[in-house]
């Protein structure tokens, strides 16, 4: 683990992960009422930090780092008459997308953090946390939307000297 990020695993407690918002889209609104089989569809995923903020307590006893989070999900999916004769599209057509922002709630044990330090926190500490809600997430939505094997994958933390 880098000296960065060991600073940055240490700045912070986690407290809350709250959703901020979601959003669902069908590629074909026409057939949303089927129920579909996505196995063998390839999974697009989106992820990033769009923001984050400080919020003080009213008598100045406690910091909480706040970070929004951006996900997405984007099902491409060849079409059953291309399947059928054998057509290569290469990834297919969209078929839906997820999306979704949650906010991650961090009580500060020390000092305000410097802004390099916040970004580290944010991309690694921070994303391993809210991960599982995004996961959890945008399962729950695809099995409401008919969506059947739709399984976002486990976060892999990188670091610049791993090997691929």
């Amino acid at each position: 683990m880098t000296d960065t990020v060991s600073r940055a695993v240490e700045i912070a407690q986690i407290v809350n992960v709250l959703l901020d918002g979601s959003f669902v889209r069908y590629a074909d609104v026409n057939a949303a009422h089927m129920e579909q089989d996505l196995e063998g569809a390839k999974f697009q995923l989106k992820r990033g930090v769009r923001d984050s903020w400080f919020v003080t307590s009213d008598d100045d006893t406690e910091v909480l780092l706040c970070v929004r989070f951006d996900f997405g999900l984007r099902i491409m999916h060849k079409s059953a008459a291309a399947a059928e004769q054998g057509e290569e599209q290469g990834e297919g057509e969209e078929f839906g997308r997820i999306e979704a922002s949650f906010v991650g709630h961090y009580l500060l044990t020390g000092e305000k953090p410097e802004p390099d330090t916040v970004k580290q926190f944010s991309h690694t500490v921070g994303m391993l946390n809210v991960w599982p809600y995004w996961r959890e997430h945008a399962h729950s939505l695809a099995r409401q939307m008919g969506w059947k094997n739709v399984i976002v994958p486990l976060f892999k933390l990188r670091f610049k000297n791993d090997e691929p």
